[in-house]
């Protein structure tokens, strides 16, 4: 069943040219190599089984919302450091412990939401607020 929710999923978005992807509740645990065939603005990977984002997605440049809330992240996924242009990034509901300093280098990011997470503490940033 999750083979041709997803399945169906990648045929409405090749079909479409809609800048924006909500891949939820799929219970996936590795990202489908189709999601950077083009550039997105928001992408949701909300409720799902993922550890870890691919390289792939920092192919993403026009990438401005990351939904990464409800998986299994330990840590913020290395990757969104090359997102330069992610205002938003969501991560409620994993197992993350810190927030890596560089979050507050990314150029645009403004916000970030971690709530449900045992985080040890927050990072104070000049430009980036954090929801918890």
């Amino acid at each position: 069943m999750r083979t041709d929710r997803l399945a169906r999923l990648r045929r409405r978005f090749e079909a479409s040219d809609l800048p924006f992807l909500e891949l939820e509740g799929l219970g996936l645990d590795v990202v489908p190599d189709w999601v950077v065939q083009r550039d997105l603005v928001t992408l949701s990977l909300k409720g799902n089984a993922l550890r870890a984002l691919p390289a792939e997605i920092a192919l993403l440049t026009g990438l401005e919302e990351l939904v990464l809330s409800g998986n299994r992240f330990e840590e913020v996924p290395p990757v969104v450091r090359e997102l330069r242009g992610l205002t938003e990034l969501y991560l409620d509901h994993n197992t993350i412990r810190v927030l890596p300093e560089w979050l507050g280098e990314l150029p645009a990011l403004r916000w970030v939401q971690a709530v449900g997470n045992p985080l040890a503490s927050v990072p104070t940033w000049e430009n980036v607020r954090v929801g918890r």
